[in-house]
């Protein structure tokens, strides 16, 4: 995953390196920051050099510490830090220096603590503002804090320091309940804007590609037949998708596991206007997959178009469905 801080940041680095170089030399030395301090199983610390002024305007810990009279009658000018890894040195180095770095989760997360550590908010506040860094939400959490793995943790801690990130860059997610709580809001649509943000984003000038498709998008075969005209030619089309459904099913076709809610998504039948009868007719859809990708998306279909009733009466509707459904660990397409 990408962390990144926008232009206005780096700007403001920039600042504060040629505010140092018009005080002089002594004021744009730099130190060597150790992560030696990071004990096993985490392997070799690793010594970076930083300028101080940088380190100085984006937090003010570091201002402290390399104001006391120690620090400054020294010749070595390096400060050792504790629990922190190589590799989140290496990405906070990048970061502040050239305004992004890829990382895993777990250093990630290292990152976000180390700036919170030594109250470097304005660049918390920063990475709170870029989208980019979205992706990395979603994780799922567990309630009971005794029985969580420490990855688990660390993704609560993740969410917790991110959550704001959607909010800001998709306002349609921002709404609120009369008590302050954010409101509950559909995954599908959250992964679909994350999806054309990161498009944007990640794709590759003059080639159109980009890593969603990459690493989600496959194909799928549909074959249409109208039911109510059997002189209507069928029709097929192959299109490339990013998830695959998956229904709950209903009281005349309930289903108990995944594999039969993939099932009812690949076969089913469907309403849809008739070019041969002029009207709204039944068509049997079948659809088949016919490439995988490296990551395949299950959307578990929770919502659905409840028709109007003259009797009762209702109106059409958007309805909630809530089933029992299993799944497997490893699923066999």
């Amino acid at each position: 995953m990408r962390l990144c801080i926008p232009e206005t940041h780096q700007k403001l680095a920039v600042s504060f390196l040629r505010s140092a170089a018009e005080d002089g030399e002594q004021s744009l030395q730099t130190v060597t920051l150790d992560s030696s301090g990071k004990q096993p199983p985490d392997g070799p610390g690793v010594s970076l050099p930083f300028h101080t002024a940088l380190l100085c305007g984006c937090s003010p810990v570091f201002k402290a510490m390399f104001s006391r009279p120690e620090f400054e009658e020294s010749k070595a000018k390096k400060a050792t830090l504790q629990n922190i890894s190589a590799e989140c040195l290496k990405a906070v180095r990048d970061l502040l220096y050239t305004g992004s770095t890829d990382v895993d989760l777990d250093t990630a997360v290292a990152v976000l603590e180390f700036f919170d550590q030594y109250e470097a908010r304005e660049v918390l506040q920063e990475l709170e503002r870029c989208d980019r860094t979205s992706g990395i939400l979603g994780r799922l959490q567990r309630d009971d804090e005794t029985s969580e793995s420490e990855d688990m943790k660390k993704q609560k801690k993740m969410t917790k320091k991110m959550g704001p990130l959607p909010r800001g860059r998709f306002p349609q997610f921002a709404q609120t309940t009369s008590g302050g709580q954010p409101m509950q809001q559909d995954s599908a649509e959250i992964l679909q804007c994350l999806f054309e943000s990161l498009v944007r984003s990640t794709e590759t000038p003059g080639r159109g590609t980009n890593l969603v498709d990459k690493l989600f998008r496959f194909n799928l075969h549909v074959s249409l037949k109208c039911l109510e005209n059997a002189t209507e030619k069928p029709t097929t089309e192959t299109s490339a998708v990013r998830k695959l459904s998956a229904f709950p099913g209903d009281r005349v076709k309930p289903i108990d596991h995944l594999h039969q809610g993939l099932s009812l998504s690949l076969d089913e039948t469907i309403e849809k206007e008739s070019p041969s009868l002029g009207r709204t007719a039944a068509y049997s859809k079948v659809a088949r997959v016919t490439s995988l990708p490296e990551y395949l998306i299950i959307h578990l279909v929770r919502f659905e178009w409840k028709k109007a009733e003259e009797l009762a009466p209702t109106d059409a509707c958007k309805t909630k469905i809530t089933r029992k459904m299993t799944f497997p660990h490893s699923l066999d397409i």
